[in-house]
């Protein structure tokens, strides 16, 4: 039978190591855990150590060690807490989008519910769409008077979307069209939208529209038309996983910081020590400059201690 064990030399460097190993495996652990209220993983932090730290070590003063521990637990806690708080933020405007998205869909169901209602069968020869006034049975020809009544009120430039109007019905509801500009890469479209049902909308761009030949376009509009059904059954379930996200977020806002009751201790326990050893005699570490760019050599004999 082999058993490991494992030996540290008390008041030396070792502690500070296994210190670094226990964050590093209190980092990994939180990756697992994946929490709705976890924004950001704990930093295990620099193994390096800063002009404190080192003194305190190699005066080998219990005062100076606790010092040093407890400001880097202050300090490591501290952070924690404003994550935290940046955590209950965003559960916070979680719960907001969740409620206008909830808001949005439950307005959008009656209209889409009222044009599912007067859909017209179109497939074969039932085909029939109004144009400007006029009825088309056939296909193509529907086509090119969709295209003509688009060229008559396209805009040449446009910085927002441009409402061009209703163009006619088709399936038995009304078909309203929207002219896009130029975004980046995106060249200038057209919306169709079936009884202004925006998320059954179909979009293309502005000259393959034109430059479209047979009965395509008009066919798409049918098959939007046809899809309408499907926008209440989306609709639906868009409505439960915002609720579904509302409640496990509401679930986690408004609680408190885990570690409040060791952020307090720790920071009772920091001002005792400063005052014991003298504010005059420990100035606090300044990260910016008196943090070592070097680790401290380490003997795990008997006697050990940190030396630059």
């Amino acid at each position: 039978m082999i058993a490991p064990f494992r030996y540290v030399t008390e008041n030396s460097f070792d502690a500070y190591m296994w210190q670094t190993l226990a964050r590093k495996a209190e980092f990994i652990n939180q990756l697992y855990r994946g929490n709705l209220d976890m924004r950001e993983i704990e930093d295990i932090g620099d193994a390096a150590i800063d002009a404190t730290e080192a003194m305190a070590l190699a005066t080998g003063n219990p005062l100076l060690i606790d010092l040093a521990a407890t400001r880097a637990e202050v300090d490591k806690l501290g952070k924690l807490a404003t994550r935290h708080q940046a955590a209950q933020r965003d559960l916070a405007r979680r719960v907001q989008a969740a409620e206008a998205d909830i808001h949005q869909c439950r307005e959008l169901l009656p209209q889409v519910k009222s044009a599912m209602a007067r859909l017209e069968d179109t497939r074969g020869e039932l085909f029939r769409m109004t144009i400007d006034g006029r009825v088309y049975t056939d296909r193509g020809q529907a086509t090119v008077a969709l295209q003509h009544w688009v060229r008559r009120r396209m805009r040449p430039y446009l910085q927002t979307d441009e409402a061009l109007g209703t163009v006619g019905t088709l399936a038995g509801i009304p078909i309203t069209v929207e002219q896009t500009p130029r975004f980046g890469s995106n060249p200038p479209g057209l919306r169709f939208i079936p009884a202004e049902v925006k998320p059954a909308a179909i979009t293309t761009s502005t000259g393959k529209f034109l430059t479209s030949t047979g009965s395509q376009p008009v066919q798409g509009l049918e098959r939007a038309c046809r899809a309408i059904p499907d926008q209440v059954v989306q609709l639906d379930k868009r409505i439960k996983a915002a609720m579904q996200v509302r409640e496990d977020a509401k679930a986690l806002l408004g609680r408190r910081f885990p570690k409040t009751d060791q952020l307090e201790n720790a920071t009772r326990e920091l001002a005792q020590l400063e005052t014991a050893l003298g504010r005059e005699q420990i100035p606090a570490p300044d990260n910016e400059h008196q943090t070592a760019a070097w680790r401290p050599a380490v003997n795990h004999g008997p006697g050990a201690h940190a030396r630059q």
